[in-house]
């Protein structure tokens, strides 16, 4: 039986050691995009956690936002009405206050 050939680098020719070389690269650059991949994996993970979060906290401040001008439309309405009940109270007061001068005038005259 012949003796196995075994491959060193001793008998390679110079094209299978470029070509080895070539694969080994290719091997270590395979190992460089996976960890990449990994990283850039956790990476989003994190964007997604993060936006997640924004978009809850972009949902409390927009109820937030929403409770303030609820409020807000009602001072105003309330603001609105004390506004004309003034108003009107003003005007029953100069339209009655001759009223009440008139009725204590009457007992005079009718004496």
């Amino acid at each position: 039986m012949p003796p196995e050939s075994v491959n060193t680098e001793q008998d390679q020719t110079p094209e299978a050691k470029t070509e080895a070389q070539k694969q080994e690269a290719q091997q270590e650059e395979l190992k460089n995009e996976a960890q990449q991949g990994s990283e850039s994996v956790e990476k989003d993970k994190e964007s997604d956690a993060q936006a997640e979060e924004l978009a809850v906290d972009l949902a409390k401040a927009q109820v937030t936002i929403k409770d303030y001008w609820d409020q807000i439309m009602r001072l105003n309405a309330e603001i609105e009405n004390n506004r004309k009940r003034a108003q009107r109270d003003i005007e029953n007061a100069h339209k009655y206050a001759i009223q009440g001068f008139v009725e204590s005038l009457l007992p005079v005259t009718d004496s």
